[in-house]
């Protein structure tokens, strides 16, 4: 019975890894901090109590697997910290290299001396993220220690081209699991990546963002300064009805103080006007393009740390792009909006206020910066 090993097994997609190299008739070696007692039980694994940020869990992990032929070193963890990498304490910043990176370099140390000695096929799958192969704002120490795993991947790829040892790399995007309570199923991630390494093939990423990752590579290539990557097919390929607008729609007890805010001192132009017979009033503004931003709680407390210094989202906030934030936030002060924090430079070189305008809309001021002023 050929042998199986899975770091970071006790849930998420190692879970989900261990459950089909066992069906597939691996003897699988389940390796976490965590308790993986259960999931042994039902594959008829072995259970590891183990800290892949230990070279010495990780000699012992080898040790007792033997001749594995499957080694996925998958181990990881997001810090509570998601912003600019100054704003990240040290000691996190510690605790992340040492599993997300270190973990997987000392797995690479612990395995593969003896899976290229047994001079037959073996197979590596090192879980990087989406966020180790294009660069969002912030992302913490956890995006750096992505980005540092995919280098490590393609050094091992390089020095075991001519070994009967292969390398897949797998950089999901949001996959349900300790770290997220949404995105794709880790079993459906689980049987990609194990399809991907039998056939040879080293990176396993999101189809739809592979758009935004060669679009990296030209402006790094170019000189240029980096940009928000973006979602490829839903620009042009919408995967649904095609949407025509977005329209929030806010009741505001002040309905008069609001349409004059809105229209006046914003700026915003009527597209529609009605009174009804019975007291029914609605204005619709035309206030520019309109986007939907949907953010998880960990964003949304990195843009609040940015802008205003601390958590004061409500669950919805309305943002505005204006040519000029400081005259806008000016102009919307003296119109009746209290101001919560004022134009302030983000690390993605935009500057952003934040102000409590009419109808109880928290509101977001924001002006890109491109020239880099």
């Amino acid at each position: 019975m050929a042998t199986a090993v899975v770091t970071g097994a006790a849930g998420g997609i190692g879970r989900a890894l261990a459950r089909r190299l066992a069906a597939a008739g691996h003897q699988v070696h389940l390796a976490d901090i965590a308790d993986t007692a259960d999931l042994a039980a039902e594959v008829g694994g072995f259970a590891h109590a183990v800290d892949v940020s230990k070279p010495e869990d990780m000699e012992r992990l080898a040790a007792a697997a033997g001749d594995a032929e499957v080694v996925c070193l998958n181990a990881g963890v997001v810090g509570a910290s998601m912003g600019a990498p100054w704003e990240v304490p040290a000691e996190e910043w510690q605790r992340l290299l040492g599993i997300n990176l270190l973990g997987v370099v000392n797995g690479l140390r612990a395995f593969v001396p003896a899976m290229v000695a047994q001079d037959r096929p073996g197979r590596l799958v090192l879980t990087a993220s989406l966020a180790g192969l294009v660069t969002f704002p912030g992302g913490g120490a956890y995006a750096a220690t992505k980005h540092a795993l995919v280098a490590v991947a393609e050094q091992a790829a390089l020095a075991l081209r001519d070994t009967p040892v292969s390398v897949t790399l797998l950089c999901p995007a949001l996959v349900r699991s300790g770290m997220s309570d949404t995105g794709e199923d880790p079993d459906v991630v689980a049987a990609d990546v194990l399809a991907a390494a039998e056939e040879g093939r080293f990176l396993v990423m999101p189809p739809e963002w592979q758009p935004a990752l060669l679009a990296r590579a030209e402006r790094l290539v170019g000189g240029a300064l980096p940009e928000l990557p973006t979602h490829g097919p839903t620009a042009s390929e919408p995967m649904g009805p095609a949407v025509r607008q977005m329209r929030v729609v806010v009741e505001a007890a002040d309905y008069d103080e609001a349409v004059r805010f809105y229209r006046d001192a914003l700026g915003g132009t009527i597209e529609l006007q009605v009174h009804g017979e019975t007291g029914e009033k609605v204005t619709i503004l035309e206030v520019g393009r309109a986007t939907l931003e949907l953010s998880n709680p960990a964003q949304v407390d990195m843009i609040d740390g940015v802008e205003v210094g601390h958590r004061v989202s409500p669950h919805v906030r309305v943002a505005f792009e204006v040519t000029d934030a400081a005259a806008a936030t000016e102009t919307l002060v003296g119109a009746g909006a209290r101001l919560v924090a004022p134009p302030t430079r983000t690390p993605w070189d935009s500057l952003n206020a934040r102000l409590e305008g009419p109808a109880g809309l928290q509101l977001t001021l924001f002006e890109e910066l491109a020239d880099g002023g």
